[in-house]
């Protein structure tokens, strides 16, 4: 299952679509966050088109992921060369891996916040 999905070039620019995990952890109403996604609409169907997940698409086990709040999707546009300094095979890699991890905390911080109290009854 792959993390990112760098897709169509416009110049330097690149449509990514990056699969972010949601911690299997509840929130503090109780209501686990995977729950919390799902019920607020935000576990979504994905952009790409259906296949074995490579080649530009999503394969079985990541739309399930998606549809039970275990994975959500962001699609970004990125300069992968950052403007033509990342050029080497493994720098763009290194480069890509930084900016998911950073990707991973700023969406799971975000939702963990919006969702902190979803679900509360009183």
């Amino acid at each position: 299952m792959a993390n990112m999905h760098l897709l169509s070039r416009v110049g330097t620019w690149h449509r990514v679509v990056c699969h972010v995990p949601i911690p299997n952890i509840n929130n503090a109403a109780g209501i686990n966050y995977r729950t919390a996604c799902v019920n607020a609409g935000l576990a979504t169907v994905s952009v790409l088109p259906s296949g074995d997940g490579t080649a530009g698409t999503i394969g079985v086990t990541e739309v399930a992921a998606l549809a039970s709040g275990a994975l959500v999707e962001r699609v970004v546009l990125l300069d992968v060369t950052q403007g033509g300094t990342v050029t080497t095979a493994g720098a763009i890699g290194a480069f890509l891996d930084e900016f998911y991890a950073q990707l991973v905390s700023d969406v799971q911080e975000e939702l963990q916040a919006r969702l902190s109290q979803f679900g509360r009854l009183r």
